[in-house]
């Protein structure tokens, strides 16, 4: 009995072992053709789309960003770009009156071409002000939140400390406040002690022979004022922005 048993056990796991080698070679051609069909969709739709000059008509003044000059760039889709404060970390005072100054500054250097309109419900860039003192870590943040697609900038966000007495900042310029907003607007630090996108941005611990304005007042690049210039205008003015890195 015991024979027999063995027989009808080895029939049985025989057949059974036969039918799982017959489907996996039948499931994997259907999914071989599948994914054939799928890298040839790929390949019509990649090549089917224009990477020297991908221009986005967009709403407001209708950007049309030069995709060869700046493709590897973030942009905000539409200008004026708004701003507001946001009402649970208010700005006001001189912190206020420092972020203003920096936005018309902005404005100013790149000759009108980025211009920015306060929008107290909407605003695309919301800064936020804390009554904290800053640290030796920080004394603000700024950078885009969200995005459509891999460039285009949906909202930024700012946000500052109130200004530690230890620390040396510079009077007559806002250079903390526009280097967090460059960072909304897509510049990385860059390692230069004479930009402003310096990661010290502007502000150093108070020592007796760091006293000096001039080396904490750093305005903006002129190399970064003509690559706005060049983003939202279409690349009729500025220049490129190679050579920045974007966040």
């Amino acid at each position: 009995m015991g024979k027999n048993w063995h027989r009808r056990y080895t029939r049985k796991h025989i057949k059974r072992h036969r039918h799982h080698e017959w489907k996996p070679k039948r499931r994997k051609n259907i999914g071989g053709t599948i994914f054939l069909i799928i890298l040839i969709v790929i390949w019509l739709v990649w090549g089917s789309y224009d990477y020297e000059n991908p221009f986005d008509y967009l709403s407001g003044d209708k950007i049309k960003i030069n995709g060869k000059a700046n493709s590897n760039f973030l942009y905000f889709p539409s200008k004026p770009i708004s701003y507001k404060f946001d009402s649970f970390w208010p700005c006001s005072g001189e912190m206020k009156d420092r972020i203003l100054s920096g936005l018309a500054i902005i404005e100013s250097e790149t000759e009108g071409i980025v211009p920015f309109v306060e929008d107290p419900e909407n605003g695309k860039v919301s800064f936020n002000c804390h009554s904290s003192f800053e640290t030796e870590a920080a004394s603000g943040y700024g950078g885009p939140i969200y995005y459509e697609g891999e460039r285009k900038i949906l909202e930024g966000e700012v946000d500052l400390w109130t200004h530690n007495p230890e620390f040396l900042r510079c009077e007559s310029y806002p250079t903390t406040e526009i280097h967090e907003i460059l960072h909304v607007f897509g510049f990385d630090h860059i390692y230069s002690e004479d930009s402003i996108m310096h990661p010290g941005g502007g502000e150093i611990i108070l020592h007796e022979w760091e006293d000096d304005q001039s080396y904490v007042c750093k305005e903006m690049d002129l190399e970064i004022v003509e690559c706005l210039k060049n983003i939202y205008s279409n690349g009729v003015n500025g220049s490129s922005c190679s050579g920045f890195l974007s966040l």
